[in-house]
């Protein structure tokens, strides 16, 4: 078969992305040609902004990345698989950038923390029940916020258009049956029926991609590859490849003393005789991917190791808490550098809403939903059209746009040095 046939894949892949990417560039230009007495308003508005206030709301932002940084990390660790703070922060730019240019609910971020951050020991377990505890807390900080924003709307007796109204009744039932699932899932028949299901479609999902893998995904991985077996060995060993477990821990030795079958059957080049498991010899057999009960035992062991952990609920939720309080300062800072004046109550009311309306929305990120219903909102508050929208684009260039270069750069920038993890140090959780 030709070389060119080969990348025929490929090809076709980048040809339909430029077709979506051309097509999105000319909506943008049409939209912005239609509307641009209104852009010329806003961008009137935004160019009178305070460089104090500008500069407050860049350092509101900064405190959230760093505080989504301590809990995600602290989540890691309660799992059993620290990671090392710069490689923790690099993973979530680059996570953060893939989830907002292919917008799927979060699952690209679980992807690429599970993938790229093997080398540090993150594990597929660890990655899900951070993301559903960071996830679960999520919504508990998202529910007090909106108790917060109803009882201030009742509270000053804040003027709302019905549709509101209706969005708070939705909101109601449909946090009393987040907050039942939340109860059943703490029930151990329920978690254990849900984790195997979980565990089971993971596998559907890679064994699918495993059929169809593109051209340029392969060629990347190859390219990869070929860098990584350039590396020079550390002394005394070898670099643990992506996927396989840092080192045996010591159930891994007892088994493996107990059972020379263990593994490969290969002894390390310490004594004892100890058996690593390798990874190019799974336990699971040749041909298998992705083993579903070892992988369920896997997860089961990392959740009892999270149930132990002291004070790990309490001060995830208040951190989760914290994340709002700076997304809410940066908001501040943004009226006083555009000079808007709003009482304090309908700051946080009108916020409240808008994120009320954003966790009912069915669009990743809420594109265009949170634009505008944060402009209406606040119009309806009685902010002036072009500074609403004013306020509404430059909340939302700090905080959904201006991450997308930094984990840009974040990609381009290869690290410097390659993680030398120590046996045992990361894989206590029962193995990826």
């Amino acid at each position: 078969m030709p070389d060119h046939l080969s990348r025929g894949a490929g090809a076709t892949n980048r040809a339909l992305l430029w077709i979506w990417l051309g097509a999105l560039g000319l909506g943008v230009a049409l939209a912005l040609w239609f509307y641009r007495d209104e852009l010329t308003r806003i961008m009137r508005v935004m160019s009178h902004a305070s460089p104090v206030g500008t500069v407050s709301a860049v350092l509101c932002e900064a405190a959230f990345l760093t505080i989504y940084w301590d809990l995600v990390g602290r989540l890691y660790r309660a799992a059993g698989t620290p990671v090392p703070g710069a490689a923790l922060f690099r993973l979530l730019l680059i996570a953060g950038v893939v989830d907002r240019l292919l917008p799927t609910a979060g699952t690209s971020t679980i992807a690429v923390l599970a993938l790229s951050g093997s080398r540090w020991g993150i594990t597929w377990a660890s990655t899900l029940w951070m993301m559903g505890l960071f996830t679960s807390l999520g919504l508990v900080a998202t529910l007090l916020i909106v108790a917060l924003s109803v009882m201030l709307l009742s509270l000053f007796d804040i003027p709302l258009p019905p549709s509101i109204h209706r969005t708070l009744l939705v909101g109601r039932w449909a946090a009393a049956a987040g907050m039942g699932l939340g109860v059943g899932f703490l029930w151990t028949p329920v978690r254990r029926r849900v984790v195997r299901k979980v565990v089971h479609w993971i596998g559907v999902l890679l064994r699918w991609w495993k059929a169809r893998e593109p051209a340029w995904w392969k060629r990347w991985r190859a390219r990869k590859k070929k860098r990584t077996d350039k590396r020079p060995a550390p002394i005394g060993g070898s670099w643990p490849s992506p996927g396989a477990t840092a080192g045996p821990t010591e159930e891994d030795n007892r088994a493996a003393r107990e059972d020379p079958a263990c593994g490969d059957g290969r002894p390390t080049a310490g004594d004892g005789g100890t058996v690593v498991r390798s990874a190019a010899a799974p336990s699971h057999g040749p041909g298998r991917i992705w083993d579903e009960e070892e992988r369920f035992q896997a997860f089961e062991a990392t959740w009892a190791r999270i149930r132990t952990h002291p004070g790990l609920w309490s001060v995830a939720l208040i951190e989760n808490l914290l994340l709002y309080v700076f997304r809410i300062g940066t908001l501040a800072a943004l009226m006083s550098a555009l000079h808007i004046s709003l009482p304090w109550h309908h700051l946080i009311a009108g916020y409240g809403l808008v994120v009320l309306l954003v966790n009912l929305s069915a669009l990743p990120f809420s594109l265009g939903i949170f634009e505008v219903s944060m402009a209406a909102l606040y119009h309806w508050l009685g902010v002036p059209w072009a500074q609403a929208w004013a306020l509404t684009l430059a909340y939302r260039g700090i905080t959904f746009w201006l991450p997308i270069p930094l984990g840009l750069l974040a990609m381009i920038r290869r690290p410097r040095g390659s993680p030398d993890p120590r046996p045992g140090e990361y894989r206590g959780a029962g193995g990826q």
